[in-house]
């Protein structure tokens, strides 16, 4: 049985928190640390980030190997700059242009084949680096065009293949 890492009755001021390489599948109790601003989360068994949305100063997190299927709560975090979330099974990424502050996101090796969600609202302004590589369902990138801001936008990924994993013949 996992064990209760935070009692959600203290008063605990946390702002740096690294649980990753655990077997953690319930983040409930991380609604009540208010004063998150890095977290994280990656290789655990996490399904559901909901809780996440009530940890309004979080500006880093990682959440890369879990079993995530949507971005909920995540989407919540208007102070996120930085977004980790590769190697889930993220489909669903509704309400990914309300983190206009994100700078980074890496959604690599996921499922998401609908890019749509990207431009909604004003997209993601703030944007410099995006990674949507690994991603095979992607058809159609249209939705791309008015999502980000080209003059700040320095790398978008969306290869099939994973950078470094291809390997050079050399001729006998």
């Amino acid at each position: 049985s996992e064990q209760d890492f935070i009692q959600p009755d203290c008063d605990i001021e946390i702002e740096k928190l690294y649980l990753n390489d655990n077997s953690i599948s319930d983040i409930s109790a991380l609604s009540s640390l208010a004063q998150l601003e890095t977290v994280d989360l990656s290789n655990n068994s996490i399904a559901d980030a909901a809780a996440l949305g009530s940890c309004s100063k979080i500006t880093s997190l990682s959440v890369n190997n879990n079993k995530l299927t949507n971005l909920n709560g995540i989407v919540e975090l208007s102070k996120l700059t930085t977004l980790s979330a590769k190697n889930n099974s993220i489909s669903d990424i509704s309400g990914v242009a309300k983190l206009d502050a994100v700078t980074s996101i890496d959604l690599h090796n996921n499922k998401i084949s609908d890019l749509g969600a990207f431009a909604e609202d004003k997209g993601m302004a703030a944007a410099t680096t995006v990674v949507l590589s690994g991603n095979s369902g992607i058809t159609d990138i249209s939705a791309l065009e008015n999502a980000f801001d080209v003059e700040k936008l320095t790398s978008i990924n969306l290869s099939l293949i994973e950078e470094g994993s291809v390997t050079e013949e050399t001729p006998d």
